[in-house]
């Protein structure tokens, strides 16, 4: 049985609508060069490829580090184009792996992610990274920026018969059901993937789309886990006060509390008092 893939795909946008969302916290730019320092970060990161990054001559980058310095000079780029309106200027991705690939399988599916989602001639970018800080949850992270396919997939797109060809982008993750499109498309890419090096290959189809009679799971990522531990320990402390009362109760029963408190640190303070003045 194959891995029920998860995918997870975030915008990291400059518009207003965006900039409120995050209650304007955190700079567009700054958010994107946190999310790539995030995928890079050397305690983790494992197997690195990219595509559509060329220094300032023009050439093809070759080291990590070259990649991010690239990468980081589009997203400035990309944020200049937004205006009052702004844009997306990146967006990250999440891809689960069968853990039982061998480096080999992994290296040749990540770079043929990466030319799906930056072909060659297209002005598209993509960094991947393979993360190994935790056994049994392979799994890939990307940042990717957006940009038009080459005037020859255009022409292919249109048949060949258009006098005036419109080049359009390669991701448009912003559209409406971009993100299952882009599911199958990975999912494709795993699967051929795996069955050229004999590998297990991944489902993306929901157990709905299979016929099957089973609640979907939902990914929990490191940020949900935290807020979850953190609401279940504030439901144990208040558990702890209420001790199955109501709530108006118990509130009552911690002031009253709180009331006894402060009258005996009041009466311990005028003792102090007396017992200092009787030495003087």
């Amino acid at each position: 049985m194959g891995l029920e893939l998860t995918t997870k795909f975030k915008g990291i946008s400059s518009s207003p609508a965006a900039k409120s969302k995050s209650l304007g916290k955190t700079d567009p730019l700054k958010r994107c060069y946190g999310a790539l320092n995030y995928i890079a970060r050397e305690n983790a990161a494992g197997l690195m490829c990219w595509q559509g990054l060329k220094n300032e001559d023009g050439d093809e980058v070759r080291t990590p580090k070259e990649a991010r310095l690239m990468l980081r000079k589009r997203f400035r780029a990309e944020a200049g184009k937004g205006g009052r309106v702004g844009r997306r200027i990146a967006t990250t991705g999440i891809i689960s792996l069968p853990n039982s690939w061998g480096e080999k399988t992994v290296k040749a599916a990540m770079s043929q992610l990466a030319k799906e989602l930056a072909p060659e001639g297209s002005e598209a970018s993509v960094f991947i990274v393979q993360h190994i800080d935790k056994e049994n949850n392979a799994h890939l992270h990307f940042i990717t920026v957006d940009g038009v396919e080459s005037r020859h997939s255009a022409i292919i797109r249109s048949g060949g018969n258009a006098t005036r060809i419109r080049r359009r982008n390669v991701q448009r993750f912003n559209e409406r059901g971009a993100p299952k499109r882009w599911r199958k498309r990975i999912a494709d890419v795993l699967n051929e993937t795996a069955k050229e090096h004999g590998e297990n290959g991944v489902e993306w189809r929901s157990f709905k789309e299979r016929g099957l009679r089973r609640k979907p799971t939902k990914h929990e990522g490191a940020e949900r886990r935290a807020v979850r531990a953190k609401d279940k320990a504030a439901k144990e402390v208040f558990d702890f006060f209420t001790d199955g009362n109501d709530i108006e109760q118990s509130i009552d029963e911690i002031l009253n509390l709180a009331d006894v408190g402060m009258k005996q640190n009041s009466k311990a303070v005028d003792a102090n008092g007396g017992e200092q003045r009787q030495r003087e």
